[in-house]
């Protein structure tokens, strides 16, 4: 009696290749980052600045609600340096943000 031995490939992981209301960052790491979170625990229109200090522009941002049951899709993203940006809201907004 043999066994079978099967190969299995490795996940593959997407590559973001734009933000929404912003631009993709380039030049990041070869290997993922955990996700720098920010809390934004009082409502505010303008979230930041945010100094996540990734040293290169960061290529996704998700905002959800605190409780994480809500994503928020619209948002503007300003990038002040490699290290910092701020959110925009249209209406002031609690809730949390996860860069990459």
């Amino acid at each position: 009696m043999s066994i079978e031995v099967i190969q299995i490939a490795p996940a593959q992981v997407p590559t973001v290749i734009s933000v929404f209301g912003g631009s993709s960052g380039g030049g990041g790491p070869s290997t993922p980052l955990p996700p720098f979170v920010y809390i934004q625990p009082t409502p505010s229109a303008v979230w930041g600045p945010i100094a996540h200090l990734f040293g290169f522009r960061p290529a996704s941002v998700t905002v959800f609600s605190l409780d994480y049951t809500q994503q928020y899709e619209e948002f503007n993203i300003q990038h002040f340096d490699e290290n910092t940006l701020r959110l925009g809201m249209e209406t002031p907004t609690t809730g949390v943000a996860l860069i990459r």
